[in-house]
């Protein structure tokens, strides 16, 4: 989160990261800097980790292929 500024643009995350998940760093993001896009990565499909709603713009899954990567980071800027 330190590194998430009104200067950033976009936040690729994964869902299982080292002491917190994605979701709860996605959910903090759009709180405190709502016009960064947010793109959740994970081999998990949405929901099979957890119940609660999605903070995210965009939601792709593992393996991901360098072109849909680009493509949900575009999309999701641009909303």
């Amino acid at each position: 989160m330190s590194l998430v500024d009104d200067g950033v643009d976009a936040a690729i995350l994964d869902r299982r990261m080292p002491g917190r998940t994605g979701d709860d760093v996605a959910r903090e993001i759009k709180m405190s800097h709502p016009t960064c896009a947010v793109v959740l990565v994970s081999a998990l499909q949405p929901g099979e980790a957890t119940s609660t709603d999605l903070e995210c713009d965009r939601y792709v899954t593992k393996p991901v292929r360098r072109g849909d990567l680009i493509g949900a980071i575009e999309a999701a800027a641009s909303l």
